[in-house]
């Protein structure tokens, strides 16, 4: 009677046993399966929230200006357009040029965007204090060149975008600023890159300088409201 008593119960220690091994065993696969789908989201929808990639705006002060609340600068007008899609992250050097952002380029990036992630477009825009301060063309060509074939490499489906640097006002700027202008043209039909034309924006199609060009700018270089208003409407386009 006490031997078959012992054999029961050594039966229902066993089947608790497989009971709970079995129960521990769908807990863990049925976690497995929800990591799995959530991997999986993640890998085809880096923000699985709904937003886009972002745009990342690379540049000197032309760029650090597109924040300008005074002036409702373009990046915030940019943040408005793209509100609830795409954020706009604004990475603008001021007084630096083509010599200084190279080298530091890669991790200006790796911090602006997530691990993983590639922006939907990257705007280069320098020039106009490499011409200003004495960088030879041909090295600012090679500077974006360079990191526009990082992207290349790195980001595939990142759309990048050259802007020209703008026409200035006086002559002798404007002869430099032209020069550095045709050049970015140029690299960007052999790299096939678009090309957003400053030139273009502020003085219509065939470029030719006009006296009411001061009417964008609040110096030689940096765009008022009005300045700000004329080229979101041309940018937005190219985005």
């Amino acid at each position: 009677m006490l031997k078959s008593i012992a054999v029961h119960a050594w039966v229902l220690v066993l089947l608790s046993i497989a009971c709970l091994i079995a129960f521990e065993v769908s807990i863990s696969l049925s976690q497995g399966h929800h990591a799995d789908k959530h991997r999986s989201l993640v890998a085809d929808r880096p923000n699985p929230w709904g937003f886009e990639d972002p745009i990342v705006l690379v540049g000197d002060s032309l760029t650090s200006h597109s924040h300008n609340t005074a002036d409702f600068g373009y990046g915030i007008r940019l943040e408005s357009h793209f509100s609830r899609r795409r954020d706009i992250l604004s990475r603008g050097f001021s007084g630096k040029t083509s010599d200084y952002v190279r080298p530091i380029f890669e991790q200006v990036l790796a911090t602006t965007i997530g691990v993983g992630q590639s922006p939907s477009v990257l705007t280069l825009w320098l020039g106009t204090n490499d011409w200003n301060l004495g960088v030879p063309v041909d090295k600012y060509i090679q500077n974006m060149k360079e990191m526009a074939q990082h992207m290349q490499k790195h980001h595939p489906k990142t759309k990048v975008l050259f802007i020209t640097p703008p026409p200035v006002l006086d002559d002798g700027g404007r002869v430099k600023a032209r020069l550095f202008r045709d050049r970015l043209i140029q690299l960007g039909k052999q790299m096939r890159i678009d090309v957003l034309d400053t030139w273009v924006t502020f003085l219509g199609p065939d470029a030719k300088y006009d006296p009411s060009l001061s009417r964008y700018y609040v110096d030689n270089v940096h765009f008022n409201r009005l300045g700000h208003e004329t080229f979101f409407h041309d940018i937005v386009k190219h985005l």
